[in-house]
């Protein structure tokens, strides 16, 4: 089993003391995606979520304003620290027991901008695929599901954040990431989110 907490070596051992009766290999965050990455292309896991059968569109399109509830509530967690008026205060935010982002150890200035783009990139393919369920769309593939999100929105304020995500997620382990861009990338998601938000708010 491989979990990530954080690059901060006090904060993994705290949570391997935790869970010592399980067993575990904790890793970076760089190392999980380089993890899942090779593990895909070694057809270990796939992105396959549900084989598509005559019948899913009304099945997804009616659960999928459920689903939304959650969706919903990870991003008005996120809404505080994207928006906070320094970046230190964003950092504080991100470290609140509300945010729900550092587990028993602070984030530290080092971490924020990679914890913050996995957060942007995990919400954002929840969103995406919240959105095209409602559609009576199912969500096989991430990336293609992202693309059919964009065809499908084109005029959405904010979609240009997508591709940007995108690639952060694609080239996570070759990147390294500066806190004003994933900000930026974050404003840009949270207007997708409110104008998404607007739909389900009329079923």
């Amino acid at each position: 089993m491989i979990i990530n907490i954080s690059v901060a070596m006090d904060r993994i051992t705290k949570i391997t003391t935790d869970l010592k009766e399980y067993d575990i290999d904790f890793v970076r965050l760089d190392d999980l995606m380089y993890l899942i990455k090779s593990a895909y292309k070694q057809g270990l896991i796939t992105e396959d979520l549900y084989p598509n059968r005559k019948g899913n569109e009304k099945i997804l399109t009616a659960e999928a304003p459920g689903q939304w509830k959650g969706t919903k509530s990870h991003f008005e967690k996120l809404a505080p620290i994207l928006y906070a008026a320094t970046e230190s205060k964003a950092l504080a935010q991100m470290n609140t027991k509300e945010a729900g982002l550092a587990l028993g150890q602070n984030i530290t200035n080092d971490d924020k901008a990679d914890i913050l783009a996995f957060e942007l990139c995990k919400n954002m393919f929840s969103l995406v695929k919240n959105v095209l369920n409602y559609k009576g769309i199912y969500v096989n593939k991430r990336m293609d599901s992202v693309n059919e999100f964009r065809n499908m929105f084109p005029d959405w304020s904010g979609v240009d954040s997508l591709p940007k995500l995108v690639n952060i997620w694609q080239n996570w382990d070759e990147l390294s990431f500066k806190w004003n861009d994933i900000l930026s990338m974050g404003h840009g998601l949270y207007k997708v989110y409110k104008q998404a938000d607007e739909m389900f708010k009329n079923v």
